[in-house]
């Protein structure tokens, strides 16, 4: 059953729930579709910060916000967030020492990210990571990446 007939089929004001002394089998998939997408929807909803943060280093989508002079500005940005407890050799980065940014810790010989929320770019030989400015109001997991061959019915 695709998802266009399971809604096309859950649209119908009766639809029996048995059907010649057995259960109807395609209400029964409609129903487990129709809960499947709203089980999607629900993993992909938008989470303000206020409401939490996601784990350090965790790649996501930001919802981000930006006020200049000519006007306010919205936009979503791949990203993550630093708590400042992560140790540059722990990073899934690679950081570069900067005297005035980074604490040294002479005894381990390292430094920890400063916390803040941190613009990702991977389509790049390398990644490059700058530091948000604006407004960070929401996140969200991003989806898995498309494999080849795959539907979304």
């Amino acid at each position: 059953m695709t998802n266009q007939e399971a809604i096309d089929l859950l649209n119908q004001e009766e639809v029996p729930m048995v059907l010649n002394g057995k259960i109807n089998e395609s209400l029964v998939v409609a129903h487990i579709k129709a809960i499947q997408a709203l089980e999607e929807k629900q993993k992909n909803r938008w989470i303000p910060v206020s409401e939490r943060l996601p784990e350090a280093e965790q790649e996501v989508e930001l919802s981000v916000k930006r006020i200049t002079d000519f006007g306010t500005y919205h936009f979503t940005v791949r990203g993550f967030y630093e708590d400042g407890n992560v140790w540059n050799e722990d990073s899934f980065c690679c950081w570069e020492y900067e005297k005035n940014v980074h604490e040294l810790d002479e005894e381990k010989n390292d430094f920890k990210i400063p916390e803040g929320w941190w613009e990702l770019s991977t389509y790049a030989d390398e990644y490059c990571i700058h530091l948000i400015d604006d407004y960070v109001m929401a996140w969200r997991e991003l989806p898995e990446p498309y494999k080849e061959g795959e539907t979304n019915e």
